[in-house]
């Protein structure tokens, strides 16, 4: 899912009419997962917290945030944090780390602004990316794969890019 913050009506104000079939698209998406009655939901940010050679997962029992740096205080998000999942990848053999006491970033708060306004408001986890020519992505996406195939019911995985 796209992530630019100026989808977001209350910070586009009005300029979110020129991306239309993006926020359209969005709206849509958004709807469709919520359809789907998912067990949990997975959301990957390129713009959360990094660290060199490892993944980041979000551990607290809460994932919050808002979009006031971006000059709204309307938009809120506040997810319960699948920490079933996050200490699952935790524990694969791809490198991660542990993020704690971080607000959410755009990455993530824009995706989830749309999937929280069809109704999502279940298990998410938030996981990080590692520096660009790092690699290793795909061992994350066989962990991701790995984790979910060992837990019932179903995840949803979105990538914010």
């Amino acid at each position: 899912m796209p992530h630019a913050p100026v989808l977001i009506p209350e910070v586009g104000q009005g300029r979110e009419r020129e991306a239309r079939a993006t926020v359209d698209a969005m709206r849509l998406l958004g709807e469709r997962v919520v359809a789907l009655k998912p067990d949990r939901l997975l959301l990957i940010s390129p713009h959360t917290a990094r660290l060199r050679g490892a993944f980041g997962v979000w551990t607290d029992s809460r994932i919050r945030g808002d979009l006031s740096r971006f000059g709204t205080l309307e938009v809120r998000i506040d997810l319960p944090n699948d920490q079933e999942l996050g200490t699952m990848l935790n524990a694969r053999d791809v490198p991660t780390w542990k993020i704690a006491g971080e607000a959410l970033d755009h990455g993530a708060s824009v995706p989830m602004y749309f999937l929280t306004r069809a109704g999502w408001d279940g298990l998410t986890t938030l996981v990080s990316l590692n520096y660009p020519g790092e690699g290793m992505l795909l061992e994350l996406g066989e962990a991701i794969a790995q984790c979910v195939k060992d837990l019932p019911g179903k995840t949803v995985v979105i990538a914010s890019g």
